[in-house]
């Protein structure tokens, strides 16, 4: 579900009750660690931005919570960490609030920071 949310700040204010503390709390933990990174909105969802290129993007979608990590080998270093999860190529798919495993997401979100591999 693509947002029309002109900004991050009016995105989160949109989100369900339920996801919104969750999504703030993404939103943070990205601006913590994505140091270089600009924040926006592109292609619907907070994305964040670096040298013009996405590095990490997330969306409250019907059903579920996507995350994308663009740099594919920093996903699939850790795949068997999410086997519960349903995974795409550069997403994670959360279906309830407790499957966020924050130590999971802080590791992610700092290999991507260091990585050097071009986003997919």
């Amino acid at each position: 579900m693509k947002s029309t949310a002109e900004n991050v700040d009016d995105y989160v204010a949109q989100v369900d009750e339920q996801w919104r503390p969750i999504v703030e709390r993404l939103r943070s933990t990205c601006l913590e660690h994505l140091d270089g990174c600009h924040e926006v909105m592109a292609y619907g969802m907070p994305t964040y931005m670096s040298e013009g290129q996405v590095e990490v993007g997330f969306a409250r979608q019907v059903k579920y919570l996507s995350f994308y990590i663009a740099k594919k080998g920093v996903l699939d270093a850790h795949r068997d960490d999410f086997r519960d999860l349903s995974l795409g190529k550069g997403c994670i798919r959360f279906t309830r609030p407790d499957q966020v495993d924050w130590s999971l997401i802080d590791v992610l979100l700092r290999e991507t920071a260091l990585c050097v591999e071009p986003p997919c």
